[in-house]
């Protein structure tokens, strides 16, 4: 059950980094427990239904679904709660999870094989990872743009610079002015963008001030 867990984990990591930009440690742990209890309660709530009409059965196996269920629930929150359960703020291009496939099929050939063939292969792989890793930072920190994002309550404007952003919004968001809007978390994970800095309509006056060069576009 490790073995299997084990690989199905790495086999899904690429994917887990691209579409949610975060990777769970504690999963390998989580499954070793959580596979073959949830089996457990598969196979008791299909003998639920079979024996539904038995009283003290259908008692007995319900008591068993509810506490096999509410451990279950209380274990995987424990963990997900631990320091370090979770890596966030990965990010990963297409290109990149695209060589990590193929670096693992090189890996194991390799490991099958053992010629040297398969090991060329292997580290082409792992070498065109880390240009495509560093030709991405480059232009992450090279990247000088600015972006409209048209969000559910509001339209705002970002001017990057490298890892930084200043973000002009639409409207006052008032105590939670530092809070990033939800539609804006995979762009700043996409280019690995530090925290904003902040300006609302309240703090025109503020942002033109300070921000002369972008004067014209934001008034605009």
């Amino acid at each position: 059950m490790l073995s299997v867990s084990l690989s199905a984990q790495l086999a899904v990591m690429p994917l887990l980094i691209f579409y949610f930009n975060q990777f769970s440690v504690v999963s390998l742990l989580a499954n070793l427990v959580v596979v073959p209890l949830a089996t457990v309660i598969l196979y008791t709530g299909f003998c639920f239904f079979l024996f539904g009409g038995l009283e003290f059965i259908a008692g007995y196996t319900a008591s068993m679904l509810q506490w096999m269920s509410s451990f279950l629930e209380w274990f995987t929150l424990s963990l997900s709660s631990l320091p370090g359960a979770c890596v966030d703020g990965l990010s990963l291009i297409p290109l990149q999870v695209f060589v990590i496939f193929f670096t693992g099929i090189f890996l194991l050939l390799y490991l099958r094989s053992r010629s040297v063939r398969s090991f060329i292969l292997l580290l082409s792989g792992v070498i065109l990872f880390l240009a495509i890793t560093c030709v991405r930072e480059y232009r992450i920190l090279t990247h000088h743009r600015f972006y409209v994002f048209s969000l559910s309550r509001e339209t705002a404007i970002g001017f990057v610079r490298g890892r930084q952003i200043t973000l002009f919004r639409g409207f006052d968001p008032g105590e939670d002015k530092d809070t990033l809007p939800y539609e804006l978390i995979s762009f700043f994970k996409r280019y690995k963008l530090y925290p904003p800095l902040s300006f609302s309509v309240s703090d025109s006056g503020l942002a033109v001030a300070e921000f002369p060069l972008y004067r014209y576009i934001y008034v605009a």
